[in-house]
This record gives C-alpha cells, sequence and structure tokens, in this order.
C-alpha cells in the first residue's frame, strides 16, 4: 500500500516537491551529514511542535506524567516552516 501510495503521489504531483518520497532517495540520504541531521533535530523535534492523542480508556494523569517525563527536556523553541508553496 504505502509504495502504491508514493507512485500516485509521485504522479499526481509531478514536478511538485508534494510528489517527493518523504524517505528521499539514496543519493539525499547520504549526502546528509551527522551535523546537517542533528541541526534538523535540534530544529523541528520541540515540545510546542508535536501533537499527543490518545483514545479509549486511559488515566489522564499517567498520560500527562509519561509525556511530560518523555518531553520535558525537549527544545521549545519556535519552529515555523518558511518557503512553503
Amino acid at each position: 500500500g504505502s509504495v502504491a501510495g508514493e507512485n500516485a503521489r509521485r504522479i499526481y504531483y509531478h514536478g511538485h516537491p508534494l510528489g517527493n518520497s518523504v524517505l528521499g532517495t539514496i543519493e539525499s540520504v547520504s549526502a546528509i551529514t551527522r551535523d546537517q541531521m542533528h541541526a534538523y533535530f535540534t530544529r523541528r523535534y520541540a515540545a510546542n511542535n508535536i501533537i499527543l492523542s490518545v483514545a479509549g480508556n486511559f488515566d489522564w494523569n499517567q498520560l500527562v506524567a509519561l509525556a511530560t517525563a518523555a518531553c520535558s527536556g525537549w527544545n521549545t523553541a519556535e519552529v515555523g516552516r518558511t518557503n512553503r508553496t
């Protein structure tokens, strides 16, 4: 299913960035340096840039405690996007 979805998106959005694979190509991934990946992680993985969704029977206080423990050390800087088409 994922391969068919990627091919359909590539064909439908031909030439537009929305048609690109979210995984990149072997060449594009191989060209990324450790420092570039770290800078991306630092810039994008911020506590104010995530959405936590739950469904079903859960303990709200336990959920908040787990999320806080997992994310409290994360960057909280603004992570706005630029150059979107």
